[in-house]
C-alpha cells in the first residue's frame, strides 16, 4: 500500500511541476501579447467575438467518470479521469450522501458517487476533519492538479 502511495505522490508532484510550468508559460504569453498590443502588434479589436454562445460552461449532474479517492494523516487525493471545461473552485460533501460535489468557476456542480470501502466510518470521520483536496483531473498522460478548499455539510 505504502509503495503505491508513493507511486501515486511521484505522479502527483510530476503533474504538479507541469502545471506550474504551462501556468507560468501562459502567462508569459499573455505579457508579450500585452507588449504587442501597446505598440499595435497583434489582433485588432474587431476582430474579437462577444458572441454569448461561445461562453465556456461545465459540467453539470452526476458525473460517470473513473475516480479515486486516497487518503492518509489526513490528506487526500482524488483523481478523475475527465477533462472541466469549468475550472473546479471547490468540493463539498454532505453527510447523508455519498457523493462528492464539484463547483466549478462557471457555477456548475459535478457530482461524483464514491462507493466507499468497509472503511466507511473511518473515512467519514477523516474528512470530517479535511479542509483540502488534492484534486488530480484529466485523460490525457498530461494531467492538471488542483489544490481546492473542501467543505464537509454535517446535518443539523
Amino acid at each position: 500500500m505504502r509503495i503505491h502511495a508513493i507511486i501515486l505522490l511521484k505522479k502527483v508532484l510530476s503533474y504538479t511541476f507541469q502545471a506550474i510550468w504551462r501556468f507560468h508559460m501562459s502567462f508569459i504569453q499573455k505579457m508579450i501579447r500585452a507588449i504587442g498590443a501597446i505598440f499595435g502588434f497583434g489582433a485588432k479589436s474587431s476582430d474579437k467575438t462577444t458572441d454569448d454562445s461561445q461562453k465556456i460552461s461545465g459540467f453539470h449532474g452526476t458525473l460517470n467518470a473513473p475516480a479515486l479517492l486516497l487518503h492518509e494523516d489526513n490528506h487526500f487525493v482524488l483523481s478523475v479521469e475527465y477533462d472541466f471545461t469549468g475550472i473546479p473552485s471547490w468540493i463539498e460533501a454532505y453527510e447523508d450522501e455519498e457523493k462528492l460535489h464539484i463547483v466549478q468557476t462557471t457555477g456548475d456542480i459535478a457530482s461524483l458517487t464514491l462507493s466507499l470501502a468497509s472503511d466507511r466510518h473511518n473515512l467519514k470521520n477523516a474528512l470530517q476533519q479535511a479542509t483540502h483536496i488534492a484534486l488530480v483531473s484529466g485523460t490525457a498522460p498530461e494531467r492538471i492538479l488542483h489544490h481546492l478548499s473542501f467543505t464537509y455539510h454535517k446535518n443539523s
